[in-house]
């Protein structure tokens, strides 16, 4: 079964659009995504719609409609700002922090976009970040310092999956699969993926 027949036969159309956003199916994937949102904004499940929303913002943008995924993104921003939501925006990768930082100059939500800016690359989530001592050879890192994201991909780099596979099978784009590795080995205080390995595994992550 491919990715496309498994997105749908378990009804999970965020990751149908990823899908069909990831075989240049642009249209498709916003038509999906758009029944989605509204949907989600029918059963007055605003943080789930607003998920949707942000899904068609790095659509509109890998299909080259900057203009309409900026404008977007206007109104995600707003919406979001009052939560002071950052994990929404950061998990979207490189696409995402290339379209904010178009955005960096308004003074409205200046300092909210500056805020999402600075998450990147960083550990800001509702977790706290722990640093990994390079002496720890027998501590066990708590598991709050991973994202359930970041675990997945360490348990699928473990079998050997390459960054392509990671992205086919968790539906996210490559470069966001690479931004999650950058955050992984920097936790891990590594530099290549099976170094990350060895050090999840001696410090009992998996």
């Amino acid at each position: 079964m491919n990715a496309v027949d498994l997105a749908s036969a378990h009804q999970l159309p965020t990751s149908l659009a990823r899908t069909q956003m990831s075989q240049g199916k642009g249209l498709d994937a916003l038509r999906t995504v758009e029944v989605h949102r509204r949907m989600m904004e029918a059963e007055f499940r605003i943080q789930d719609a607003l998920k949707a929303k942000v899904l068609q913002v790095i659509i509109h943008h890998t299909s080259g409609h900057v203009d309409k995924a900026l404008n977007l993104l206007r109104e995600c921003i707003k919406q979001a700002q009052p939560q002071g939501s950052i994990r929404l925006f950061v998990d979207e990768g490189d696409p995402m922090k290339t379209l904010l930082s178009q955005l960096s100059h308004e003074t409205a939500t200046a300092p909210y976009v500056s805020q999402l800016l600075s998450a990147f690359g960083t550990w800001v989530t509702q977790e706290k970040r722990v640093d990994v001592p390079a002496s720890a050879s027998s501590s066990h890192l708590p598991l709050g310092a991973f994202s359930d994201r970041e675990l997945a991909i360490l348990r699928l780099i473990q079998k050997g999956h390459s960054n392509q596979n990671i992205g086919e099978l968790l539906f996210v784009s490559l470069s966001t699969i690479k931004w999650h590795n950058q955050n992984i080995f920097a936790k891990l205080d590594v530099q290549r993926r099976t170094e990350a390995v060895a050090r999840a595994v001696q410090l009992r992550l998996l």
